[in-house]
């Protein structure tokens, strides 16, 4: 990594001084934010990761552990269905345009060259991000599980984790 990560105690600092805490706290799973390390608040981690799964208006606490509990068992562990029905949509980019009548995930690596002097995805060692597509209803679980942080001086994801 070029730069040190923010640290997930930092934002959840803003979040307290913060008119909106929730929309403050939801820059931990926004892809466009820089990457946080949860290192030392895992738990606070787990919790956004899984509230922030669901609906924005069936959050009340984001970093409420009880409250993530309860979401993960609500409606006969519908979040947990729908984080295992995610996996299948996974994809590390999409490289279906403009061919989209393919009907799965296409896969392919990009050489890493250190000596080329261009830049194009070859030239650079860049870590794998996920990405979501298939089921539109289950973007927002598949945030929760394909959000990057750093843990322990790695970068990672909830999926990876579990994995």
């Amino acid at each position: 990594m070029n730069s040190s990560p923010q640290l997930l105690k930092e934002l959840l600092c803003e979040s307290r001084e913060s008119d909106n805490p929730i929309a403050t706290l939801y820059r931990f799973v926004r892809k466009t934010s820089s990457l946080y390390d949860i290192t030392g608040c895992e738990e606070e981690a787990i919790s956004l990761l899984i509230n922030f799964s669901v609906r924005r208006d069936k959050i009340t606490n984001p970093l409420d552990r009880a409250e993530a509990i309860e979401h993960l068992a609500e409606e006969q562990n519908k979040l947990i269905k729908r984080f295992t029905n995610t996996l299948k949509g996974l994809h590390t980019h999409n490289a279906k345009f403009p061919r989209s009548y393919i009907k799965s995930n296409i896969y392919h690596r990009c050489q890493y060259d250190e000596t080329d002097p261009y830049v194009h995805p070859g030239s650079v060692n860049i870590s794998k991000q996920l990405g979501y597509s298939q089921n539109a209803a289950f973007i927002k679980a598949s945030k929760g599980l394909i959000a990057e942080f750093v843990f322990e001086g790695r970068r990672t994801s909830m999926l990876e984790e579990i994995q």
